[in-house]
């Protein structure tokens, strides 16, 4: 706990042995306001789900100088893992920068801020069930994703 953490804390206690309980009633019916205003307002909490088709994602991760190949894999709601491969191996850490920053970048811009972009340590592979090779494809099944139908 740092120091700033500690000196409120203790004027929390020290308020609520001068008030009361009272107090500490206000205070956290005060708190689950400001939560619930968050909730209803911002983008970081939104419920309904965000669509975007394979092919535009596709297209923001395409022709980076250096990078030979990707492939974008969704493995959960909100995260989104990118196979890599470069032209240069020894370069591969300055070439993820640019396609993550494009990726986070695009999908903030549509309504999807907290979708964790990670970087595999395997190259671009072949679909595990269809055998083809696909740039964009989900490992969600209809139920983990919400989804009812088809996917």
């Amino acid at each position: 706990m740092d120091r700033l953490t500690y000196i409120g804390a203790l004027c929390d206690a020290y308020r609520t042995a001068r008030q009361g309980q009272a107090c500490v009633a206000r205070r956290q019916q005060r708190l689950q306001d400001i939560v619930a205003y968050a909730r209803a307002h911002s983008p970081y909490y939104r419920r309904e789900e965000v669509q975007i088709l394979p092919l535009a994602i596709a297209t923001v991760a395409e022709e980076i100088p250096g990078m030979a190949g990707c492939q974008l894999i969704q493995r959960t709601p909100s995260s989104l893992t990118v196979r890599l491969r470069v032209e240069d191996p020894r370069g591969e850490e300055a070439v993820w920068a640019a396609p993550r920053n494009r990726l986070a970048a695009f999908l903030s811009a549509h309504g999807a801020p907290m979708v964790t972009i990670e970087k595999a340590d395997e190259a671009p592979a072949l679909h595990p069930r269809s055998g083809k090779f696909r740039e964009v494809y989900s490992e969600l099944t209809p139920e983990r994703s919400g989804h009812h139908g088809r996917p």
